[in-house]
């Protein structure tokens, strides 16, 4: 009885965090590239995508590696393919080109390449 109980709680978990990894909430993102502080708001709005789509999975810092996610801190692939993988997902991660407009995965991606030591 308990290792059915344990097993039902390491099972919910495990079903949570997957439909958290990648939450369908849009955060508010202007990439308005023709600004002075474009790097800035970029970096910015980033992050914010990245903490409400990213941040479950590849941890704050891009190294946490949760459910087999990739260690961005340590990503070597170009800018086109880390778009790329943003829009179709890889293995186990989601896609995110049906919920994501071109700029935020733009955005996105520069944030991402940005959490690379």
């Amino acid at each position: 009885m308990k290792k059915a109980i344990l097993f039902l709680f390491v099972f919910s978990l495990i079903v949570f965090t997957i439909q958290s990894c990648g939450s369908n909430e849009k955060p508010n993102v202007n990439a308005d590239t023709s600004s002075k502080n474009s790097t800035a708001n970029t970096v910015a709005d980033g992050s914010v995508l990245y903490s409400s789509k990213c941040v479950m999975c590849h941890g704050d810092d891009g190294a946490a590696g949760t459910m087999g996610a990739a260690d961005l801190s340590k990503g070597t692939i170009n800018h086109e393919t880390v778009v790329s993988v943003i829009k179709s997902g890889k293995n186990a991660m989601k896609a995110f080109g049906p919920e994501l407009k071109d700029n935020e995965i733009e955005v996105l991606a520069k944030y991402v390449e940005s959490l690379r030591k």
